[in-house]
């Protein structure tokens, strides 16, 4: 009952912020469309740094976005919870109405890195790789923002993306 009653009231929030969403999806189709321009095939890597370039940029839009799921709500999950009310629903309440984003972001970044940039791979096999990442950096980012205040949370997040990026080029 309660989760009912949170994904109300989520739904509704998000739809509120649809001008906040359609930004973070405009931005990442221009990260599509600016990485699959200077993405190269014909190098000897056949497009190695497209796609490290393309987790990188995945990464930390997506994980921004989570960012802002649980960080601004603090104070009010705080009373909630005072009151008597679920924690694992309101988590699971946001957690569904994300999903939606978490499907659809790797959509709108490959739409526009294929459409200017042609791999040897597939688009069914990328948008595997790329709802995977998704999921995993909003659930990275979900941590982050529970666990540090919002400056915290977006510093911790950008050092960590570097830090994994400069591990995986050497």
């Amino acid at each position: 009952k309660q989760y009912k009653f949170f994904l109300g009231r989520v739904t509704k929030q998000r739809l509120r912020e649809g001008r906040l969403l359609g930004v973070d999806f405009l931005i990442l189709g221009l990260a599509g469309i600016c990485l699959g321009t200077i993405a190269k095939l014909s190098d000897p890597t056949f497009g190695m740094p497209g796609y490290i370039y393309t987790i990188i940029a995945v990464s930390l839009l997506c994980k921004i976005a989570a960012l802002r799921s649980f960080s601004l709500e603090r104070l009010q999950y705080l009373r909630e919870r005072e009151s008597g009310m679920s924690t694992l629903a309101y988590f699971l309440a946001r957690d569904t109405i994300d999903h939606f984003n978490t499907a659809l972001k790797p959509i709108i970044y490959l739409s526009m890195f294929y459409y200017f940039n042609n791999p040897r791979s597939s688009i069914g096999s990328n948008y595997i790789i790329l709802l995977s990442l998704v999921y995993c950096v909003t659930g990275i980012g979900y941590t982050f923002a529970i666990c540090f205040n919002p400056g915290s949370a977006q510093l911790v997040s950008i050092m960590l993306v570097t830090h994994t990026v400069e591990l995986l080029t050497r």
